[in-house]
């Protein structure tokens, strides 16, 4: 009697990254994506999210840091505010205080005002000058995010510590 080679069929393609073999039956269970990689999915999503107007919230962020070099620490957030106004106009970057806003409720518009300063149309800036962020004014600029349809926010906060800017995007 000879012995005859066992010809296994050949895959299509070899073993992906995300294909995991089946510990029971030894099969291929394509598209399984662990919950470490849908993890770092979420993660990669975030920082995709995140860089959302990215030259120009680094431009606000830039005058801000040059204002409180020159101001410092102890005014009240009305200087900081027409000083980085004074700033953005300097570096030719579009700025508006307290505009009115349309509020979205409901399906319905209702009239409003933002707080803070609205960037090019695309990002609001809140100054604050507190010891450190609080999360009543971090819900205040999501909830102003939402309402607005606005993607991006950022509160400057002009401390003891220095100029810290802290990012939002919706």
């Amino acid at each position: 009697m000879e012995a005859s080679a066992i010809e296994y069929p050949q895959t299509q393609s070899p073993l992906k990254v995300n294909q995991k073999l089946h510990p029971l039956n030894l099969i291929f269970l394509p598209n399984i994506i662990s919950r470490g990689e849908r993890r770092m999915n979420d993660v990669i999503d975030q920082k995709e999210k995140q860089l959302v107007f990215k030259d120009l919230t680094h431009k606000i962020i830039g005058a801000a840091l040059e204002v409180y070099k020159i101001l410092g620490y102890g005014f009240i957030q009305d200087v900081y505010e027409q000083a980085l106004l004074k700033e953005f106009e300097i570096r030719g970057i579009s700025a508006k205080s307290r505009c009115p806003a349309q509020l979205n409720y409901k399906g319905n518009t209702i009239p409003g005002y933002l707080p803070g300063i609205l960037v090019d149309d695309k990002v609001i800036v809140e100054l604050k000058t507190d010891e450190e962020f609080s999360y009543r004014n971090e819900n205040n600029m999501v909830n102003c995010l939402k309402a607005t349809g606005i993607k991006v926010g950022l509160i400057i906060n002009f401390g003891k510590d220095g100029c810290k800017p802290k990012r939002f995007v919706s």
